[in-house]
C-alpha cells in the first residue's frame, strides 16, 4: 500500500505512509537498544526488532 517501517541504527523507528508522512513508533535510544534489521509480519501484525546492544530481539504489535 506504499507505507513502510524504517528504522536507524541509533534505535528510532518511524512509520512512513504512503505520503511520506512519517511518525516515530519506537525510540531506544535511552535504553541504548541499537536496532538492527527489523521484520514485520502482516499476518499477526508483530514488528520484531533485533538490538545489537541488548543481545535481544523484542516483538511489538504495531498496526498502521
Amino acid at each position: 500500500k506504499g507505507n513502510f517501517i524504517v528504522s536507524s541504527w541509533g534505535g528510532e523507528i518511524f512509520f512512513v505512509d504512503a505520503k511520506g508522512r512519517t511518525v516515530k513508533i519506537l525510540d531506544t535510544k535511552e535504553e541504548q537498544l541499537n536496532a538492527a534489521d527489523i521484520d514485520y509480519d502482516p499476518k499477526t501484525n508483530t514488528l520484531y526488532v533485533p538490538t545489537f546492544n541488548g543481545n535481544s530481539v523484542m516483538a511489538y504489535e504495531f498496526k498502521p
